[in-house]
C-alpha cells in the first residue's frame, strides 16, 4: 500500500578517469589476474599488451582472487617501482582498481615456468596424423577390365519365393468368404 516507501537501488559506476602515472608509485604493490597460456607468452616476449581491453590493478588482494576464480586464472602480483617512469597511461577506477595498457615482465611476479608449469599448462603435443589406409591388392587382369569398361547388362530382380505357411493363409482366406 505504501509504495513510495520501497526504492530499487541504483548502483551508478562513474566512468574510469585517467590519472597522473606517478599516482600508482603511492602503492608498494598490486595484484592481477592473468590466464596460464598469456603468463606463459608474456614471459617469452618480456611484455604483457592487453589486445581488447586493459589490464586492471588491484590493491585488495582478495578483490584479485574473486576475478581469478571467475575467469579461471592465476594471481600475479604488480611491483610499481620496476616499471619505468612515463611507461604507458594510466586510469583509476574506483578507488581501489587502476588501469593500465601495458606492463613490462620485470614488474610482474607469478607462478615460475618450469617443467610442472609447462606440464600443466604448456602447449599440446600435436597428434601424429595416421597413416593412409592400406590398399587392396588389385590383380593386373582386374584393372584391364576396369579401363576397358563392363559391358552393360540389365540387373534383374528375382521373383521372391513365397512362403508354403503364407500360401496356406492366404487359400483358407479365399475359402472363408467363397
Amino acid at each position: 500500500e505504501n509504495f513510495n516507501k520501497v526504492k530499487p537501488k541504483r548502483v551508478y559506476y562513474s566512468p574510469p578517469v585517467k590519472v597522473n602515472f606517478s599516482q600508482i608509485y603511492n602503492f608498494n604493490t598490486f595484484f592481477t589476474f592473468v590466464k596460464p597460456k598469456i603468463w606463459l607468452k608474456i614471459s617469452t616476449e618480456g611484455i604483457w599488451k592487453s589486445k581488447n581491453s586493459l589490464i586492471p590493478l588491484f590493491l585488495k588482494r582478495e578483490l584479485a582472487e574473486n576475478w581469478a576464480k571467475v575467469k579461471g586464472a592465476l594471481i600475479i602480483e604488480v611491483f610499481p617501482a620496476k616499471i619505468p617512469k612515463h611507461y604507458t597511461e594510466v586510469w583509476k577506477f574506483g578507488e581501489e582498481i587502476f588501469l593500465v595498457e601495458t606492463l613490462p615482465y620485470q614488474a610482474l611476479k607469478g607462478p615460475p615456468i618450469d617443467n610442472k608449469f609447462l606440464k600443466k599448462h604448456g602447449p599440446k603435443e600435436k597428434i601424429p596424423e595416421k597413416e593412409p589406409p592400406i590398399v587392396p591388392f588389385v590383380p593386373p587382369e582386374v584393372e584391364k577390365i576396369s579401363e576397358e569398361g563392363i559391358p552393360f547388362r540389365k540387373i534383374t530382380h528375382g521373383k521372391k519365393k513365397e512362403k508354403p505357411w503364407k500360401k496356406y493363409q492366404k487359400k483358407r482366406e479365399k475359402e472363408k468368404y467363397e
